[in-house]
């Protein structure tokens, strides 16, 4: 007579549902959900949505140099150093906006592997060394955050300037330390929407600036990082202005979380094969 060991003895006893529920419960399901955030910019005027941070480069300057402003059609998000200054240092007029919600698979603003645009628009671009755009992996909300910088640097009829990514962003003179940098294909134009497009995956960094209708790519560029790279950090919009009257307009954040592999997705295959097992003995 053949005996049953205990342990298939015991396991007969677990329902097909059961079992279900067993496998499923272990595997972080929430892991296999990509994560939005979507961001028009267009309110509160003369403030910053909810879930949004300012980080002024000096406690002088007022808030608003990063507010909601009507421009154009609608409301952007404005980061100006205006031509007349009502407190602090002219230099002091630089920010940068953080994203610190939870939304959508977001936890406090925190991304690890992520792509995603935001519409820019831009004044003083003519012999500007202002670099703005956006912070990725930024590891604080603060204006001089350690992260990368992937920014439109500024130029003239001599310089069309360029798109480049810099680690560690310190003040509106000096953007850290460059990694990469490549020069348009054509200068880029005061009032003229753009769109900056950019991913965080693992070790690669890219970014490229496009027209607002796709059609034409003035720079792109792929970076692979170093081994230690910032794994994951807040996303942000930044300005550092150089010049007086440099205004930068932003609107329409669209940001997706990669998927990433599950780590323990072989417990699901364990739970199958428990489950085939089950009904194999049920069936003798």
């Amino acid at each position: 007579m053949n005996s049953t060991p205990p342990c298939i003895a015991n396991f007969t006893a677990f329902s097909l549902k059961s079992l279900i529920a067993a496998a499923f419960l272990v595997i972080p399901m929430g892991s296999l959900m990509a994560g939005t955030l979507i961001e028009p910019f267009s309110a509160p005027l003369e403030g910053i949505p909810t879930g949004w941070v300012r980080s002024k480069k000096a406690i002088s300057v007022p808030d608003s140099v990063a507010q909601v402003v009507p421009f154009g059609s609608g409301s952007w998000l404005s980061i100006e150093r205006p031509s007349s200054v009502t407190q602090g240092y002219a230099s002091d007029y630089s920010a940068a906006v953080y994203y610190t919600g939870s939304t959508d698979g977001i936890e406090n603003g925190v991304l690890s592997d992520f792509s995603g645009m935001v519409t820019m628009n831009l004044t003083t671009v003519a012999n500007s060394m202002s670099a703005r755009g956006v912070m990725l992996r930024a590891q604080s909300a603060s204006y001089s955050a350690s992260g990368y910088f992937v920014a439109i640097y500024g130029g003239n009829a001599d310089n069309p300037g360029g798109l480049g990514i810099w680690k560690d962003p310190v003040s509106h003179t000096d953007n850290g330390l460059q990694l990469d940098f490549v020069a348009f294909s054509q200068p880029i134009v005061q009032g003229v929407d753009y769109v900056l497009h950019f991913s965080a995956i693992g070790a690669v960094l890219k970014a490229e600036l496009t027209t607002a209708d796709g059609a034409t790519s003035l720079a792109s560029l792929e970076l692979q990082l170093d081994a230690g790279y910032y794994e994951s950090g807040l996303f942000g919009a930044r300005a550092g202005n150089q010049g007086a009257n440099t205004v930068t307009y932003f609107k329409d954040v669209n940001i997706t979380t990669a998927i990433p592999e599950p780590k323990v997705a072989y417990v699901a295959v364990i739970g199958i094969g428990l489950i085939a097992v089950g009904l194999q003995r049920k069936q003798l």
